[in-house]
């Protein structure tokens, strides 16, 4: 249960209490209120960490939202603030963009720039995944496998691991290492499904 000065902070008519909503609002998926509440924020007089915090939750506001001015925001954002924490964050939404739109050139890109040791887990995981895949879909088959083998260990990615390592394999012609792989990926997903295609070939 929230604390009684949490529930002030988040009900504050002043700064802390639109910070509050703003942070709240994205982590809940609300992204244009966030954006109503930081905007507000943005209006009144606060510090520069403040000012800063905000900015940075607008940006990726609008990049959730796939606003057509996302990817101008989150550069500006990052230009002013190179080294900030948020950075990698920033850095890394940038070549989602590129990734989700299948421009994997771009977005190969836009990857080698993320400091992957200063996002979390997860995060770090998702850039290590989309640049293989980008890589991948480029025909880039030896570079791809470096960023595979960055996931061994991953839960969240020990399907498509194995996936993709025999994936390159079966591409190099390895067909009889890539066949064992195969015929480990588990599960009832779409890449169980794929290496089962190619376990029948």
């Amino acid at each position: 249960m929230a604390s009684a000065a949490g529930y002030a902070g988040i009900n504050s008519t002043g700064a802390d209490g639109y910070l509050a909503r703003g942070k709240a609002m994205y982590n809940q998926g609300n992204y244009a209120g966030a954006i109503d509440q930081l905007s507000h924020l943005k209006r009144m007089p606060v510090s520069s960490t403040v000012a800063d915090c905000a900015d940075f939750y607008i940006a990726m506001s609008n990049y959730e939202r796939g606003n057509r001015e996302s990817l101008d925001a989150l550069r500006a954002y990052l230009a002013q603030h190179p080294s900030d924490v948020n950075a990698a964050r920033v850095q890394a939404a940038i070549a989602d963009y590129y990734f989700y739109n299948g421009k994997y050139g771009e977005a190969i890109t836009e990857y080698d720039k993320v400091r992957t040791a200063a996002l979390d887990g997860d995060a770090s995981e998702d850039v290590y995944y989309r640049r293989a895949y980008s890589l991948l879909r480029l025909g880039e088959y030896e570079q791809a496998l470096v960023n595979i083998n960055a996931l061994r260990g991953s839960r969240r990615y020990a399907a498509a691991n194995t996936f993709y390592q025999a994936y390159v394999d079966y591409a190099n012609k390895r067909y009889g290492e890539a066949l064992t792989k195969f015929q480990r990926v588990k599960g009832n997903g779409e890449l169980a499904y794929n290496a089962q295609y190619y376990v029948a070939q």
